[in-house]
This record gives C-alpha cells, sequence and structure tokens, in this order.
C-alpha cells in the first residue's frame, strides 16, 4: 500500500512556474459605448416610425389596438436592443458580425427599392415624415457599424486567450 502520511488522492504539489498573472480587466473602448448608445437611440427612432406608419397606413385602426400594437413593438424592440447591447457590452464578436450581415442585408434591399423610385415616392408621398425617419435610421445604422469597426473596438472585440491559457509559447 502507501507511506503513513502519503495520501495517493491529493493534488500535484509542484509549482508551476510559467503561469503569468491574470491580466487586469480590460475597459470598453468608448467608441463601443458610443456604438451601443446609437444602438438605443436607433431603437427609439423605429418605435416613433412604427406608430407613424400605422397611424398614416391604417387610420382606421381603433385606438387600444394602436395602443396594442405599439406595446408589442415596444416591447419586442426593446428587448432586441438590450440583447444586443448585453452581447456588444460584454465583447462578443458573434453579435458584431451578425450585425454587420443583417446591415449589408438592408442595405442591399434598400438599393433594389432605390432602383424602383416610383414605389419610393408612392411609399412616403402622404407621409414625408416616414422618409425622414428612415433616411435617419439609416444614418445612424451606418455610424453604429463605423463606431463598432474602429481599431480600438477592432483590438476589443478580438478574442482572448482563457484563463489560465498560456499566451506565449509554441
Amino acid at each position: 500500500m502507501s507511506a503513513a502520511g502519503h495520501n495517493p488522492y491529493a493534488p500535484p504539489a509542484a509549482t508551476v512556474s510559467d503561469v503569468e498573472a491574470p491580466a487586469a480587466p480590460r475597459t470598453r473602448p468608448r467608441s463601443v459605448t458610443l456604438g451601443i448608445a446609437v444602438l438605443w437611440a436607433n431603437a427609439a427612432l423605429a418605435l416613433v416610425y412604427n406608430g407613424l406608419f400605422l397611424r398614416t397606413r391604417v387610420p382606421d385602426l381603433p385606438s387600444p389596438m394602436f395602443a396594442a400594437i405599439l406595446l408589442v413593438y415596444a416591447l419586442l424592440g426593446v428587448g432586441i436592443a438590450a440583447w444586443v447591447s448585453i452581447k456588444l457590452a460584454r465583447g462578443r464578436n458573434w453579435m458584431r458580425m451578425l450585425l454587420l450581415v443583417v446591415m449589408l442585408i438592408a442595405l442591399l434591399s434598400l438599393t433594389v427599392l432605390l432602383r424602383n423610385w416610383a414605389i419610393v415616392q408612392r411609399l412616403y408621398a402622404n407621409a414625408p415624415a416616414l422618409g425622414a425617419l428612415s433616411g435617419l435610421r439609416l444614418i445612424l445604422d451606418i455610424v453604429l457599424l463605423a463606431l463598432l469597426f474602429t481599431p480600438t473596438a477592432n483590438a476589443w472585440f478580438r478574442p482572448r486567450p482563457a484563463a489560465g491559457e498560456a499566451s506565449g509559447g509554441s
């Protein structure tokens, strides 16, 4: 069996000398924080846009129905904005890439729509405020992407080595 005082199930007692101290927590770059603020501003404008859209496109909608639909839009919009903001604030690069892909698809559909200018004119002829809000939201989307892809944001979203994982070596 074993000698007195020796426990075969005890963890190894060897010292590890090549482990680095944990890195200090990184602070979020200002561009990412501003990007999250732009995301929330755009979410607020989306709520205004949806309310205006319902009022101008479905003017006979009863007030309780209007309020219910707007509440659903608000809850969904706030929920999605919160989820996206939390993931961006935690440095999740996949969320940044997902936003990029979604916005590129939106820009592609916008270019298709703009090629048919008559549709755009009919869509916004009776509600120019909808067109203005759409344009403002597009600008905010572009600003958001620009803020999330600055050099400091790129470095911050870059994957970090896991705790205890050696950063040097082969």
